[in-house]
């Protein structure tokens, strides 16, 4: 895709690129706006045949960037940027017909309150010795500071299953959600949990390795990558 003038030679700008993939199908999505979450001096990108995009930013540390398509629920993906930059392999997206089955297998409704925000991610399991990912932490739960809205709600069978009280599929969901940030707490019986470094933000606290701070939005689903847990030593 064209994102611009690529970054001067000795200039403090650096490339964020990427891909966007439909979750339900696991196609690439062209034609999603991508945007650096308030920062409107960045110039956004629209994906291309294959779902690819690549914007050029001066800024560091942790930011969000948006994607938006008719059709499709907003995304706010959380990642942090280096000085080598940023990218990852793909960000989804979900259109709204799914999203709302999501929202309806959860809370008996597939419509949401538009002044609050929702998000998505997971729970992995590594094997220490190899670094594979080996599955869904199975066991594993997560917690929020400040506690608001729906959550967690787990997937469990293929779907959000309202009854299930810990990782069971790997998926979580928090909908309804004051606007604002909030803390998510990882944890797994006989393991330890960290945050996807590059993909989510560091805590307040940036030695928490198991807290990740989250940026909730009005109208949209945050991502943020999923927790990856390692079996204790």
């Amino acid at each position: 895709p064209d994102a611009g003038p690529l970054p001067d030679a000795g200039s403090d700008a650096v490339m964020v690129i990427g891909s966007v993939f439909d979750v339900v199908t696991e196609t690439a999505v062209p034609g999603v706006e991508v945007c650096m979450y308030e920062h409107p001096e960045v110039v956004c990108d629209t994906t291309g045949p294959d779902g690819s995009f690549a914007l050029s930013t001066d800024e560091r540390g942790p930011l969000a960037l948006t994607l938006v398509k008719e059709d499709y629920a907003n995304i706010l993906v959380h990642l942090e940027v280096t000085d080598e930059g940023a990218s990852f392999t793909g960000a989804g997206i979900i259109q709204l017909i799914h999203a709302g089955g999501v929202r309806a297998a959860s809370t008996g409704s597939p419509d949401g309150d538009p002044t609050k925000g929702s998000l998505a991610s997971g729970m992995l399991t590594v094997d220490r010795s190899s670094g594979e990912i080996t599955g869904a932490a199975v066991g594993g739960t997560v917690s929020a500071t400040p506690d608001s809205g729906i959550g967690p709600v787990y997937q469990a069978g293929g779907a959000p299953d309202p009854d299930a009280e810990a990782i069971t599929d790997g998926q979580f969901y928090w909908l309804d959600i004051d606007p604002g940030e909030m803390t998510l707490t990882f944890s797994q019986p006989d393991a330890n949990c960290e945050r996807r470094v590059g993909a989510s933000w560091p805590a307040s606290d940036s030695s928490r390795l198991d807290q990740t701070r989250v940026l909730i939005v009005p109208g949209y689903i945050s991502i943020l990558g999923t927790s990856l847990c390692f079996s204790a030593e």
